[in-house]
């Protein structure tokens, strides 16, 4: 939620293995802050350093497990607060990705604590045909 409420990415260029205390490469954001904390967290430490390593509950599966965890609860809020507004607008977008795949961006504009917001929600895939959630 720290990277979240940030705007930085979990993933980084390196999910998968043990992590290495000694090393100056850049293993993405969500293993570093885990480096960095444990230095703080004896606990921490020890399940980092001690554990076996399909224990560790760090890989780029629980990773991912994560991300789509944390996306449910922030759209479960951006849907709490667009129930509690009086007016709101859905504002969709056609955007390509890296790919050059194209796809629509969902957002919503409200009004809520007498202040303007506008909340990316999420990317459809216009492609699949599959719009069941939305």
């Amino acid at each position: 939620m720290f990277l979240e409420r940030q705007n930085i990415s979990l993933r980084g260029y390196r999910d998968d293995g043990l992590i290495v205390f000694n090393s100056n490469d850049n293993e993405g954001n969500f293993r570093e802050l885990l480096k960095y904390r444990s230095t703080y967290e004896e606990t921490l430490l020890n399940h980092l350093t001690n554990i076996n390593n399909k224990a560790t509950y760090i890989s780029k599966t629980t990773q991912n497990e994560l991300i789509e965890c944390c996306g449910e609860l922030i759209q479960n809020k951006i849907i709490k607060r667009i129930k509690e507004a009086t007016f709101y607008s859905i504002i969709f977008d056609v955007t390509t990705d890296i790919n050059k795949i194209s796809q629509m961006s969902l957002s919503f504009r409200y009004i809520t604590d007498g202040k303007v917001r506008e909340d990316f929600f999420n990317f459809i895939d216009c492609h699949n045909g599959n719009f069941e959630n939305f």
